[in-house]
């Protein structure tokens, strides 16, 4: 920590990464003094990470930018350590960028680059990549080898540079804020598809798809790539890339049996691979039915972390029981109940219209009754809603400020596509969890699907993805309570 020793440094965002560079810094730094900055006033602050308050009573060598003056002063110091959702474009790091040629910005992430000793498998996509990270972590760990899974899954990167050594597997999910002013690659990167996304950041989808360059554009020859060709985001962020063809591990959903530029891909409803020595011979892994995740666009995920096990040489009876007991990720489809005949599944971690389309397609036509809606991320919302008229969904729940929105564009596509308005969904917009469910359970009938789904940001009515899951899970297991106590009552 030399190069940091005596640098007049600002932490800007106090959430769980600002937290986790705050303890990796004094623990190096013990008695330097650094400067702490949120936009949230300090009772708020306090109120969601009591840790915050525990510190500024302990550590006197602590300087506070808090509420509306977090930004100020900005020029006045030598590095910037920016939480990953702070755009680097606001004018106030623009200006302190103008004002002071020397200054610097990293991240959590690019700190724990720069000191990590293990070999990172970084994973990046606009939706799978957490399913995808833990697929990968579960077949490598469950193959004897020493793995840890960290990044934007919910788990900063510096709490884990302790344990880690030149043995240790890194799987880092790394999102596009976190890959945007990254100046380090992955050893091994696994690329999904770029769709658009985060556009209430981004000013349009270049600058979004520029942004995840980072985890291919370091690469050296000797490193790692695996990606599906047929996937143009991936493709094009793939070709930044200096790895060797020899280490390119390219999969496909498509029958590849002649095609050998490709390792990894289906055929027959059978995943089959080849192996590096040997690949004029293909080897049968294991049935697609095998395969526990709900959707075919999860076969995507699973693809991906066949061809990192094929990097580390993982033996095939072992990544077949891992991946056929891999139940997925809370909130990613997660079926939560049946209650009166009817499934309840959980898809709260799909935030935008892709990743919400593919859950749509993953049932039959005319059973769901979608929960939609929530924080606008400025995303064209066409794709989701020709799933919902392909998908015949039967009812929507709109959470606004977006729920209005889908409702309105809509009835538009409903007119423009010549239906008639006797065939609309059911629709009703609410303002809590509990309402919303309760009122899906009235529209419901046996054998239909009850589905969070809501190709938006959850902020506003809930803290993030996993409060509204929850909300969710707990609005659904109180029906089962009630049904339980009207029962007994009767």
């Amino acid at each position: 920590m030399s190069d940091l020793a005596g640098s007049r440094i600002i932490i800007l965002g106090l959430g769980r990464e600002g937290l986790s560079s705050y303890r990796f810094l004094r623990t190096q730094l013990p008695e330097q003094e650094l400067t702490l900055a949120d936009q949230s006033p300090s009772e708020i602050l306090f109120a969601n990470f009591p840790e915050w308050q525990a510190i500024s009573r302990q550590d006197r060598n602590l300087l506070w930018q808090l509420g509306d003056q977090y930004l100020e002063n900005l020029a006045n110091f030598d590095l910037i350590i920016k939480t990953a959702g702070i755009p680097v474009t606001l004018p106030a790091i623009q200006q302190a960028l103008e004002l002071n040629p020397g200054l610097q910005i990293s991240s959590n992430m690019q700190l724990f680059f720069d000191r990590c000793q293990g070999t990172i498998i970084g994973v990046t996509g606009s939706k799978g990549k957490s399913t995808t990270s833990q697929l990968i972590f579960d077949i490598l760990s469950q193959a004897g080898q020493k793995t840890v899974l960290l990044g934007n899954i919910g788990r900063p990167a510096l709490n884990y540079l302790s344990v880690i050594d030149q043995e240790t597997l890194v799987v880092a999910e790394l999102s596009s804020h976190q890959l945007a002013e990254l100046k380090a690659s992955p050893q091994v990167a696994v690329l999904l598809d770029v769709t658009p996304e985060h556009l209430d950041y981004f000013a349009n989808f270049e600058q979004y798809l520029a942004a995840k360059t980072a985890i291919t554009r370091y690469q050296s020859p000797n490193d790692w790539l695996t990606y599906n060709p047929a996937l143009s985001g991936a493709k094009k962020i793939a070709q930044l890339s200096a790895v060797r063809p020899d280490h390119q591990i390219k999969h496909s959903l498509v029958d590849q049996s002649a095609n050998l530029a490709f390792q990894v891909f289906i055929k027959d409803e059978t995943i089959y691979y080849r192996e590096s020595n040997q690949p004029n011979q293909l080897r049968k892994l294991m049935a697609v039915a095998e395969i526990k995740l709900l959707g075919r666009h999860n076969l995507y995920n699973v693809l991906s972390a066949v061809a990192v096990a094929q990097i580390f040489q993982v033996k095939a009876a072992s990544l077949r029981q891992t991946i056929s007991n891999f139940q997925g990720l809370a909130h990613r489809l997660e079926f939560v109940a049946d209650v009166d005949g009817v499934q309840y599944f959980d898809d709260s971690i799909a935030t935008n219209p892709t990743a919400s389309s593919a859950a749509l397609h993953s049932f039959p036509q005319g059973k769901i009754i979608l929960l939609a809606g929530g924080s606008d991320k400025k995303l064209d919302l066409t794709e989701y809603l020709e799933s919902i008229i392909e998908q015949k969904v039967k009812a929507l729940l709109l959470f606004p400020p977006v729920g209005p929105k889908i409702l309105e564009q809509l009835q538009k596509l409903w007119e423009a596509k010549g239906l008639t308005a006797d065939t609309f969904p059911q629709y009703r917009i609410f303002q809590s969890m509990a309402e919303a469910v309760q009122q899906a359970r009235t529209w419901a009938k046996a054998g239909d699907v009850v589905l969070l789904s809501p190709a938006c940001a959850s902020f506003g009515l809930f803290k993030d993805y996993q409060d509204r899951g929850q909300q969710f899970q707990l609005a659904v297991n109180n029906l089962i309570t009630n049904q339980s106590t009207k029962s007994k009552s009767i």
